[in-house]
């Protein structure tokens, strides 16, 4: 189980990077914001840092939730894993929500969207995978693989 769990986090990492390579495949550092050019997104660096930043909190998300298991007690309150998911329904769910996050993101930033509804939607993302980490800690649960 070990090597599917890092497997999956190598296999989300490697597909991000290649997402982010094709938004700006001439921009070899997009963490400072560049003035607009036709048909390229006028803030790159949005692709990026927030992404990471909401990847390692989904990562962190994941590695508690699979603690579950080992609290006899404890039962998930997301519904769609049910109330005592394995491992893969973990990791499954887990790949499908990061996947659609790096989706939406690709499509605000590729579509030229405000920079305030991306930051917006990437706080947002972001500070519920703190809250869910921050509320795991807080009833136990720690860490795990």
């Amino acid at each position: 189980m070990n090597k599917m769990l890092i497997a999956a986090c190598l296999l989300s990492s490697a597909v991000q990077a290649q997402q982010v390579a094709k938004l700006y495949p001439d921009d070899p550092t997009p963490l400072p914001a560049q003035p607009a050019e036709p048909g390229k997104p006028a803030m790159p660096w949005y692709g990026t840092p927030w992404e990471f930043g909401y990847f390692a909190a989904s990562t962190a998300d994941m590695l508690t939730t699979l603690d579950i298991k080992h609290k006899p007690l404890g039962y998930e309150h997301n519904f769609i894993m049910g109330a005592h998911p394995n491992d893969a329904q973990v990791l499954g769910y887990y790949l499908v929500t990061d996947a659609f996050h790096l989706f939406v993101t690709r499509e605000l930033v590729s579509g030229g969207a405000p920079k305030q509804v991306i930051a917006a939607w990437e706080v947002l993302t972001i500070g519920t995978e703190i809250g869910y980490v921050a509320h795991n800690f807080s009833i136990g649960l720690k860490f795990s693989f």
